[in-house]
């Protein structure tokens, strides 16, 4: 499996491109307002979209999604194309929708071609949704508001999760259930400060996160603010990057033409 990191700031953010990231190349999880660039900025490729996943409705996560789904209606209606399948939170369609009116009108044909041919897939937790032939993922709720999932990622949809993004969360015991899962990489929100903030700090990924992982675990944390001086303390934990591209040791999974292609 390979992940391609878009960005890695959160909202609080000092000019790093936003939190977003690709699976097998044609999941794209998260839509923040610069998502456009990310993608061109990386060479991906619009037409290589064929799902798109929102954590949560928070605005540097899906903002973007308007912008996203007008240039693929450019690209791909007048050939007759589906647009991709939303994957989000219980409610966030209609939110996504609203947020599709409201960047240029609801009378718009981009908006209702978006979500034309589809019902858009809710989260929920411990749930599993077959994504791509050899790709399930599975939800898990964290510690944030509003409704917000982490994902894990698996070959198998009965088996063991490969990467695993925790997406937005404080700290709180229930976490550990996912921090223990087996993965073979984590991917870990850390945009808070000290403990016992709505978003998990450095601080707290030392103290509670690490102790928890499994041995091969590679950790990398985003959705930060800035990335920390590579000295004394701040040396103990990896940052992802954008561009990265990171891969488990299991196969890279086939990849189907879109419908209609």
């Amino acid at each position: 499996m390979e992940i391609k990191i878009l960005g890695v700031g959160g909202f609080a953010n000092s000019g790093l491109p936003f939190n977003s990231y690709l699976i097998e190349g044609s999941v794209l999880v998260e839509t923040p307002p610069d998502i456009l660039q990310s993608l061109k900025r990386e060479g991906i490729s619009l037409d290589s979209l064929d799902a798109v996943v929102l954590s949560h409705v928070h605005g540097d996560h899906c903002f973007g999604l308007p912008f996203l789904a007008f240039n693929l209606y450019l690209r791909r209606s007048p050939m007759g194309l589906p647009p991709p399948r939303l994957i989000a939170p219980p409610g966030a369609s209609e939110v996504a929708r609203s947020l599709l009116g409201r960047a240029i009108s609801p009378d718009h044909p981009y908006v209702d071609w978006f979500f034309s041919g589809q019902e858009p897939a809710a989260m929920s937790h411990g749930s599993v949704q077959p994504c791509l032939p050899g790709l399930f993922l599975e939800f898990f709720r964290t510690e944030h508001s509003p409704e917000t999932y982490s994902i894990l990622a698996k070959e198998d949809g009965a088996g063991e999760a490969s990467f695993i993004s925790s997406s937005d969360t404080k700290w709180a015991s229930r976490m550990g259930e996912l921090f223990s899962r087996k993965a073979e990489i984590l991917l870990c929100d850390g945009n808070g400060k000290g403990f016992g903030g709505v978003h998990l700090s450095p601080e707290e990924i030392r103290a509670f996160v690490k102790p928890l992982l499994k041995e091969g675990t590679r950790l990398l944390v985003t959705h930060i603010t800035d990335y920390p001086d590579y000295k004394g303390e701040s040396g103990d934990l990896e940052y992802a990057r954008p561009g990265m591209v990171l891969r488990t040791k299991g196969p890279t999974l086939p990849r189907l033409p879109m419908t209609g292609s």
